[in-house]
C-alpha cells in the first residue's frame, strides 16, 4: 500500500522549502508518495486557487 503524503509550502514560498521537501521524499522509505505542489501565490496560500491546488493534489494522492 502506497501512503500519499502531500507537503505545502509555507509564507517563506516554494523556493525557500524545496530542500525540506526533497529529504522528506527522499527518506521516507518505500510505500510513499511525496508531493510539494507549487501555490500559486506565496503570500497568501490559503486562498482560493492555493486551496484548490491543494485539493487537486489530495485527490491525486493514493
Amino acid at each position: 500500500m502506497t501512503v500519499g503524503v502531500v507537503f505545502c509550502h509555507g509564507a517563506w514560498g516554494y523556493d525557500d522549502d524545496l530542500r525540506l521537501a526533497e529529504s522528506l521524499g527522499a527518506h521516507p522509505g518505500d510505500g510513499y508518495d511525496v508531493r510539494f505542489p507549487r501555490l500559486p501565490d506565496d503570500d497568501d496560500a490559503a486562498e482560493e486557487r492555493g486551496m484548490r491546488v491543494i485539493g487537486d493534489e489530495i485527490a491525486r494522492a493514493p
